[in-house]
Formats: C-alpha cells, sequence, structure tokens
C-alpha cells in the first residue's frame, strides 16, 4: 500500500516539530518518530484505527500522546490527512 501524506498532514508535523523543539529539541525528536510509526502501524493494518463520524475517514491515536491522525483508504492508497493535536477544535472535515 502506498502512504501518501496531504500538504496539511505535513504542515501539521512540521509545527508539532517545530513548536516542541522550541523548549526540547529531543522531546521534539521523539513526538516525531511516535507520529511516523504510528503511520508505519497503519500501513501494516489500514483499519486499526476508529471510524469517524466522516465517512470513509479513520482516526488513529498516538500512543501515549495528544495526536489523533485521520486517514482514510482509497484503494490501494493510504492517504494521512492531517495531526492533530486533541486540544484543537476539530474541523468540520478533515480534508
Amino acid at each position: 500500500m502506498k502512504t501518501v501524506w496531504l500538504p496539511r498532514a505535513i504542515q501539521d508535523l512540521e509545527t508539532i516539530r517545530d513548536y516542541i523543539k522550541q523548549e526540547n529539541p529531543q522531546a521534539a525528536s521523539k513526538v516525531a518518530r511516535a507520529i511516523i510509526n504510528t503511520v508505519s502501524l497503519i500501513e501494516e493494518h489500514p483499519y486499526i484505527g476508529q471510524a469517524s463520524e466522516l465517512d470513509e475517514i479513520f482516526e488513529k491515536q498516538v500512543a501515549g500522546l495528544p495526536y489523533l491522525i485521520p486517514y482514510r483508504v482509497v484503494e490501494d492508497r493510504l492517504e494521512i490527512l492531517r495531526v492533530f493535536h486533541e486540544a484543537q477544535q476539530r474541523p468540520k472535515e478533515w480534508n
């Protein structure tokens, strides 16, 4: 299965890493790695996430961290839509 990070997801990951890096560069690296590892887990088990309120979109929690990864499976492609901090207000749609 091919994984595609949508531009907003890439931007989210960079923003999270940059924000944490200001206080703790090591923690920023660990958080980014945990997010990437979660995406790898989703690649191996595409339906591991919870079904969301929106059709065809799943959500996977990053273990031990307050981040959520909304994604969808389109044919043989896994699309990472966002990397979202749980304290933020959810958008009406993930795209």
